[in-house]
């Protein structure tokens, strides 16, 4: 399964720094709602699926919660699934500002910093 990926790391709203993938012939994209807030994921072809920090869960670890559109199919359950646990920092602005001293070391380097 090959992802194609990419991302606007100097855009200035959540929207133009949101995580683009295609995979076959859909289109997404990833948006951080800010630090804690949850992330929505978008198909080109209609699902919406909002995922939120929930509680800590017992043994489990962190729970979280998810609600997805009527057009919301398998496929896109999985994907938004796979992309929950991607580190959303660098979506949002305010992120983006605690990570640029890191960029500025790293100017150079592909090597993620988050």
């Amino acid at each position: 399964m090959a992802v194609a990926l990419e991302r606007n790391s100097r855009g200035l709203r959540q929207q133009s720094r949101a995580l683009h993938l295609a995979y076959e012939e859909r289109r997404y994209s990833y948006t951080s709602l800010g630090a804690g807030k949850g992330a929505v994921f978008r198909g080109d072809h209609g699902p919406e699926i909002s995922l939120v920090p929930g509680a800590h869960g017992n043994r489990a670890g962190v729970v979280s919660l998810g609600r997805a559109s009527d057009s919301a199919d398998a496929m896109d359950l999985d994907l938004a699934l796979v992309f929950e646990e991607v580190e959303t920092a660098a979506l949002s602005l305010a992120g983006a500002a605690m990570l640029a001293p890191v960029r500025l070391i790293n100017y150079n380097s592909r090597e993620p910093v988050a």
